[in-house]
């Protein structure tokens, strides 16, 4: 029964990462700096669900105030 439940994750894995590679090229195209906002956004989501807290330091911390996103010149998250 547990085989066939990991078996089962890793298709329903597979299937997730064959579907967004394929709309990769599409979403990014235009601004590939909308990666790295998406896993931020990712990442946030995931820590408030399980409370935990984190923060930003650098040209990110910096861009959140001063830009109120990112700097258009800073191509990291930190």
């Amino acid at each position: 029964m547990e085989q066939k439940r990991t078996l089962s994750k890793w298709i329903s894995a597979r299937k997730y990462i064959r579907e967004f590679a394929a709309n990769y090229a599409e979403r990014y195209a235009e601004d590939p700096a909308e990666i790295e906002r998406d896993i931020l956004r990712e990442f946030d989501a995931l820590c408030r669900r399980k409370g935990w807290r984190y923060f930003l330091l650098g040209g990110s911390a910096l861009g959140a105030v001063r830009h109120g996103g990112m700097i258009p010149w800073d191509d990291d998250i930190d």
